[in-house]
């Protein structure tokens, strides 16, 4: 690879040179004040240039206006029909140009293999991931998306959205849940019994025997002295 520059010295520094070097690119500098020589590079600049300047007056970041130039101008065809985007990309860049032109998709050159099929209303299981694990669910298919895609409802009644590799036909029924149903005798209505308690008994306190009293016992006879004799004439 080989890459010609004028001599500038960010060009002839010692880190531009070791990288050039370390990735096998040759270095080419051109005469100097001769900048024809590198022409090519010079015009580009020149594009550049000329149209910042006429986008002088518009307020975008100039980051953001180099980009869009660029992006312009990888998208204009060269002489030979092509753009540089696509000579550089081995494809077609879309730009805001292409819109206004119908979409046409480009043919499948290797085919995939044949995609089963399933019909609107038909049984199914449906793979959900549920708690860190897959489980299965029964459901109608609603409708078809493209050839992969179908709105399923499940017997739970969300309507869900799947791919045709999370699907699996099956044959249980919808379960289904009638009440009332004519013909049959009911039942009497029975009305729910309150529970029996058992009568709170309270506790009673200890029959307590009553306090016999100490009889009373009447005071001794005392002797009969002389000073009694005296007082009492005894």
């Amino acid at each position: 690879m080989i890459i010609v520059s004028d001599n500038h010295s960010i060009f002839q520094s010692e880190e531009f040179h070791s990288y050039c070097t370390n990735h096998g690119i040759f270095q080419k500098f051109i005469a100097p004040g001769h900048p024809a020589t590198n022409g090519l590079a010079e015009r580009n600049i020149q594009t550049l240039k000329n149209r910042l300047r006429t986008l002088a007056s518009d307020s975008t970041p100039l980051q953001e206006k180099v980009q869009n130039i660029l992006l312009r101008y990888r998208a204009t065809p060269l002489a030979c029909g092509k753009i540089p985007g696509e000579l550089y990309l081995h494809r077609k860049i879309r730009i805001r140009l292409d819109a206004i032109f119908p979409y046409q998709p480009e043919p499948v050159k290797n085919p995939s293999k044949p995609v089963r099929s399933l019909q609107v209303g038909e049984r199914v299981q449906v793979r959900l991931f549920i708690n860190n694990k897959y489980v299965w669910e029964f459901a109608n298919v609603k409708k078809k998306l493209g050839s992969r895609h179908y709105l399923v409802h499940l017997d739970s009644g969300r309507i869900i959205k799947r791919h045709i590799n999370q699907l699996r036909p099956s044959l249980v029924p919808k379960k289904t849940v009638t009440f009332n149903i004519p013909g049959l005798p009911r039942s009497p209505d029975i009305q729910p019994q309150s529970p029996i308690r058992s009568p709170v008994i309270q506790p009673q306190s200890p029959i307590r025997s009553p306090v016999q009293s100490p009889a009373i016992q009447p005071p001794a006879a005392r002797p009969v002295t002389k000073t009694d004799v005296l007082l009492y004439g005894l």
